[in-house]
């Protein structure tokens, strides 16, 4: 599976969030508590290679969306 793009909305502390052009790489900088990890969970979200768990959640009551 190649990834391209991805779009994350309510999930852990993205509200929403569009990353494009990751062809052949994509390299995650930023300062600590930005959510470079929470990006990389959603896509473990997306492949099965983790479950979605109550702490995901943004907000009670918003559906988590995670789309490539």
């Amino acid at each position: 599976m190649q990834i391209t793009s991805v779009h994350i909305r309510n999930f852990k502390s993205i509200r929403e969030m569009e990353i494009h052009g990751i062809e052949n790489a994509l390299i995650l900088v930023g300062k600590n508590n930005t959510g470079k990890t929470s990006v990389l969970d959603a896509v473990r979200l997306m492949t099965g290679g983790r479950k979605v768990q109550e702490s995901d959640f943004l907000e009670s009551g918003q559906n988590i969306e995670i789309e490539t």
